[in-house]
């Protein structure tokens, strides 16, 4: 069994093979385009959430290692003044990233307190 949609295409597929003229398209209306979004606005926004979003995650974690004493920061990685250097970096910097940079630059940097003064170094060897 045929339904009327299915007759009402057939008939009309049958009509243009025989010559038949088909019935005109309907034209479609006015419609206004959507305007495009602003990418770089957009991104702006994103890039300011997520540093304030790192920000206080930052905080979050920098306030119960400032409770530390300075024997356990140095056994984590950590100094006290590095800590607070980065906390009061602008907004706009990554402090976690400029943090992890700084650790990074500080332990590649070879000791140079033994060279200096070999003195200070006669237990180590």
């Amino acid at each position: 069994m045929m339904d009327d949609q299915d007759r009402h295409a057939r008939t009309l597929q049958l009509g243009s093979k025989a010559g038949c003229p088909q019935s005109p398209k309907q034209p479609l209306p006015r419609t206004p385009m959507p305007v495009p979004p602003a990418f770089g606005l957009m991104h702006v926004i994103g890039m300011a959430v997520w540093r304030y979003r790192r920000r206080r995650l930052f905080r979050r974690h920098l306030l119960p290692l400032l409770t530390l004493g300075d024997d356990l920061l140095g056994d984590l990685g950590y100094r006290r003044a590095d800590l607070l250097w980065a906390a009061r970096l602008p907004l706009r910097v990554d402090a976690i990233g400029a943090l992890v940079e700084r650790r990074r630059q500080r332990s590649a940097r070879p000791a140079m307190r033994c060279r200096a003064l070999p003195h200070a170094c006669r237990g180590k060897a």
